[in-house]
């Protein structure tokens, strides 16, 4: 399995990929696109990245973007429905977490990831990939901010990866 980053020539996720608007639920699909097209046509200080598995098959998406030059927040971290329950999400995660040890986007000296979730049961599924809930709401408020402000109700996770005191 890798991560391969996202290039989408013509500029519509949904063209490229048709099964990654059943990942998420309305309206979080749509929220999905249209974040997505948006990156896909004005890239920035981030990455898309797809989840492709051992058969050469592309069967999910995951990425981050920025929030401090220590935290990174989740982007869109999603499997496709007739592979779930394969360990994949796991494994990708995994591996973002690794590439974010070694960020080549410097001066990022990434610790810690973010996940916003919108749902209990959002938050019970990354709680299990080893996500904690952060409930200081100065934390809550400069990520809600990072990712444009208007997220909604939401719980605000953390996965720790580097002791920050080394």
């Amino acid at each position: 399995m890798k991560l391969i980053p996202i290039d989408c020539t013509n500029g519509n996720i949904l063209k490229q990929f048709p099964e990654f608007a059943e990942i998420w639920k309305s309206p979080y699909s749509e929220q999905f696109i249209e974040a997505t097209n948006n990156y896909i046509q004005d890239p920035d200080n981030s990455e898309i990245l797809l989840i492709q598995n051992d058969n050469f098959d592309i069967v999910g998406i995951t990425g981050w973007w920025p929030i401090t030059n220590r935290v990174a927040g989740l982007r869109w971290h999603g499997i496709v429905h007739h592979v779930r329950g394969d360990g994949i999400s796991s494994r990708a995660m995994l591996m973002l977490v690794n590439r974010l040890k070694r960020s080549k986007f410097q001066p990022y000296n990434y610790t810690s990831l973010v996940e916003i979730c919108g749902s209990q049961t959002t938050a019970d599924y990354f709680i299990k990939l080893g996500f904690v809930e952060n409930t200081d709401q100065e934390f809550k408020n400069m990520v809600i901010e990072s990712c444009g402000g208007d997220v909604g109700e939401s719980i605000i996770l953390v996965l720790h990866f580097m002791d920050e005191h080394k």
